[in-house]
């Protein structure tokens, strides 16, 4: 999967699974969406 098809798919609806597997992902880019990914959940709770 490329960088960008991950961002894809984190900027819409992803699952438990699909995330357990991007974080055992090597790569820089893949952590620093998810990074990124983490950060954005955290506004949207704490904002309702």
């Amino acid at each position: 999967m490329t960088i960008n098809e991950i961002k894809q798919l984190l900027s819409g609806n992803i699952s438990k699974k699909q995330l357990e597997q991007l974080s055992q992902d090597p790569r820089k880019g893949v952590k620093n969406l998810l990074s990124s990914y983490f950060k954005r959940q955290e506004k949207l709770a704490i904002k309702k």
